[in-house]
């Protein structure tokens, strides 16, 4: 590992920490209001959390990604600030002018669609964008300072004050108004502190607002901006469905079962947040062969953790959910095994090349063919098999865009298939992973409790893997020694 390579892991890690920490907090939130709010209301909640997470992407419109882009390529102060004042502003503008369309629109539209979660929660949804939207680069302007310790610190008292406020108000006030208000309001502060931060470090300004920089970024977000129109509805075409056919219990215990994916996708963000600003500097020098050997390493870093993790999964599924979330969950953990596969193609962060190298465009179609596909497919699935069909179109809509996406990076590289992905590390941590599943396996037929049954299978099946993953040297590979003995030497 070289010393470029080492200082990139130990900024991800530091991130990684800070992100399972947000997550962690985040976790607490369902496991108390699923035992607050019936299994229907939950479900409304987490309809208008959907819509929510439909509407911020759109509203972000990329804007918030092309720092990534942008930031490591300007070396004068002065061009950063513009650059960041300049993407601040766009986000308040059309955040703005959005909600204040869409508010004068609804009127006309109410009367056809008295029903629907959007309406009824119309304030409240816009509310949550408004502030989510426009507080969106704070995390991303700490990763490109290069401020990874305060990232932790930050990460783990903004998700602590917002899980604070979601469990206290939720819980004093019993209703779903009241947990959207917890949003609104830690979004509120989220958007303060950015504000004053970028106004003492960045030299806030709308003057800052240049045409001919206006163009450039745009020309970079255009094409996945209009991407997302449609990737937002392939990427969520199992929960467009699922919303439009089935009950709001139906859509709670399948929210469920989605919950725990972003905690082991956090490792992906971590990582590849550090190594996108990288691969832009090395596609400015058309530098194909580092750009492969990079993006190589991340997806290496990405599967150590993946692979051990989705066999343990797959295998528990059943005790973890009945424990964290109830009996009235249980089913919810066929839909997590489904879904947890989806981990396997987002390991490889197929989209960091293409976008590092400008290819947005390449994007863009790999959406709309996911999105035609998915739409087709997930109707099928989810009118016959309900939760678990759509459990089936949200693997389907990944491996679609990723396959698709990951066939442009290698024609760009120019690579064979045997030399663009790490095959032997995928094959040997499978391999890794085999041999503690079949112990827990077996102690499941045992007939412990499920919380004494997860303890057990727990601790044996993280302390065979933490042994084997040193036995192969996969802390040298994810750069761990190194870290322990520069903590060890202060």
């Amino acid at each position: 590992m070289t010393h470029k390579e080492y200082n990139l892991t130990i900024q991800a890690l530091f991130i990684f920490i800070g992100k399972l920490i947000q997550i962690l907090f985040q976790f607490l939130v369902p496991v108390v209001l699923i035992r607050i709010f019936s299994q229907s209301d939950y479900g409304t909640y987490q309809k208008v959390l959907f819509v929510t997470a439909i509407l911020i992407p759109l509203f972000r419109f990329h804007l918030t990604d092309s720092l990534f882009y942008f930031f490591p390529i300007l070396e004068k102060s002065k061009e950063r600030n513009e650059l960041i004042s300049q993407t601040y502003f766009q986000l308040l503008t059309i955040c703005f002018f959005v909600s204040l369309l869409i508010l004068i629109v609804l009127p006309f539209l109410n009367s056809f669609f008295e029903d629907v979660v959007f309406f009824k929660y119309k304030y409240q949804i816009l509310g949550i964008v408004f502030f989510s939207v426009s507080s969106s680069i704070l995390e991303n302007i700490f990763i490109l300072e290069k401020k990874s310790k305060f990232l932790v610190k930050f990460a783990s008292i903004d998700k602590f004050v917002r899980t604070c406020l979601l469990i206290y108000i939720g819980f004093y006030f019993k209703t779903i108004e009241s947990a959207l208000l917890a949003i609104i309001i830690h979004g509120l502060l989220r958007f303060i502190f950015l504000t004053s931060y970028l106004l003492k470090f960045y030299k806030l300004n709308l003057l800052h607002v240049k045409i001919e920089k206006l163009k450039k970024q745009w020309s970079y977000v255009l094409p996945m901006g209009i991407g997302i129109f449609v990737g937002v509805i392939g990427k969520n075409t199992d929960k467009l469905i699922l919303v439009w056919l089935l009950t709001d219990s139906d859509f709670a215990l399948y929210s469920i079962g989605n919950l725990s994916v972003p905690f082991i996708a956090t490792v992906y963000v971590s990582i590849g947040n550090v190594v996108m600003p990288e691969l832009a500097k090395y596609s400015i020098k058309k530098d194909f062969k580092r750009t492969l050997q990079l993006w190589k390493s991340m997806v290496i870093k990405n599967s150590i953790v993946t692979l051990p993790i989705i066999f343990f999964f797959i295998i528990e599924a059943k005790e973890l959910f009945i424990f964290l979330f109830t009996e009235s969950y249980a089913d919810s953990a066929n839909v997590f095994r489904v879904i947890v596969l989806t981990l396997l193609i987002q390991m490889l962060g197929y989209g960091y090349v293409l976008r590092a190298f400008g290819k947005t465009k390449k994007i863009l179609v790999a959406k709309v063919y996911r999105t035609i596909l998915s739409l087709i497919v997930g109707y099928i699935l989810i009118i016959n098999f309900g939760i678990i069909g759509a459990a089936v179109t949200s693997v389907f809509s990944f491996f679609i865009n990723a396959i698709i996406q990951l066939i442009s990076a290698k024609k760009m590289l120019q690579v064979t298939w045997l030399d663009y992905l790490p095959w032997k590390h995928f094959a040997k941590l499978i391999l890794i992973s085999i041999f503690p599943g079949i112990i827990i396996i077996c102690i499941n037929t045992l007939g412990y409790t499920p919380i004494k049954t997860l303890i057990i299978n727990s601790f044996i099946y993280f302390s065979l893997i933490t042994y084997l993953l040193y036995r192969f040297s996969y802390f040298k590979v994810f750069g761990t020694d190194k870290i322990f003995k520069q903590l060890k030497l202060k």
